[in-house]
């Protein structure tokens, strides 16, 4: 007795409608996308390759430049900040202090940032932390983990490599050291 798979598959996009409908190798399409069906068969069962492609447009207006870097600018900033929390920490601090800090430094983060950050980096095996009262109020203390010791050292390595990288590539360009560079900060 054999049995054929008529396999069924539904894509959906990002407002959860149906996009493409799969049924025994025929593509239904919506305007949006296009797919390419395969069907490669084996002795056992029948396997149903799907590539799907979303058209991408352009849009009608651009952004303005001040909005564009200002983007870009937070993005940079989010991936940094990580580094400067891990570094921060070489020394134990709790929250406000360690807020303190890294103003200090020109990394100012929101509370809203900065302590669910802490809290991945410490599920991460990163951080430490530990529950002290100090000055009648109590206070949960982060520090580096041996791991977080470890993991700040090979990022520190890899910054290090990413700046002179990035160093060569502006001297290349004709365009000096990025600090000579003059910047709208």
């Amino acid at each position: 007795m054999s049995s054929r798979i008529k396999p069924e598959i539904v894509l959906w996009d990002y407002y959860l409608k149906p996009n493409v409908v799969l049924k025994s190798g025929k593509a239904i399409l919506n305007h949006d996308f296009k797919s390419i069906c395969k069907f490669r068969r084996n002795s056992l069962t029948n396997i149903l390759c799907v590539i799907h492609y979303m058209s991408h447009t352009m849009p009608d207006t651009v952004q303005p430049a001040n909005e564009v870097f200002e983007n870009l600018r937070l993005e940079l900033r989010r991936g940094c900040l990580v580094v400067a929390v891990l570094a921060a920490l070489r020394t134990e601090q709790y929250g406000y202090t360690l807020r303190k800090a890294l103003a200090e430094h020109r990394m100012e983060i929101d509370e809203g940032t900065l302590y669910p950050l802490l809290r991945r980096l410490e599920s991460q095996g990163l951080l430490v932390s530990e529950w002290r009262e100090e000055e009648k109020r109590n206070k949960r203390f982060y520090k580096l983990s041996t791991l977080g010791k470890q993991i700040l050292k090979q990022l520190h390595t890899e910054w290090q490599l990413m700046d002179l990288s990035l160093n060569e590539i502006f001297k290349e360009q004709g365009h000096g050291t990025p600090r000579a560079l003059s910047t709208s900060r």
